[in-house]
């Protein structure tokens, strides 16, 4: 059996001409002057949810531990210079206990 690829080559397109045109007049006319207006509102939640979206983002892609805080903390604990500020401690901790057992 012959194949004949009578003078196609594979990946050749060859010009189609002649299809018409399923767009309305209106449609038609403004894609050859290109003078189509089109408009898109976005509404206020819509944003909010894309900057929503691109904060959980960046929070995914940040690390839960500065590590480079810890490095330096511990080499304070080995070296025996660490000093911590235990009224600000207290603080913290009574601050936070306020805020997790006020709903």
């Amino acid at each position: 059996m012959e194949i004949s690829d009578k003078g196609l080559r594979v990946g050749q397109v060859s010009r189609v001409s002649n299809i018409p045109s399923v767009l309305p007049p209106e449609m038609e006319e403004a894609e050859k002057t290109g003078s189509a207006a089109d408009t898109v509102e976005v509404s206020d939640a819509a944003v909010r949810k894309a900057q929503l979206h691109k904060a959980a983002e960046i929070l995914m892609q940040t690390p839960d531990v500065d590590r480079d805080k810890v490095a330096a903390l511990k080499k304070q604990i080995a070296d025996g210079t660490y000093q911590a500020d235990f009224a600000k401690v207290a603080e913290r901790m009574l601050s936070e206990d306020l805020l997790l057992s006020n709903p």
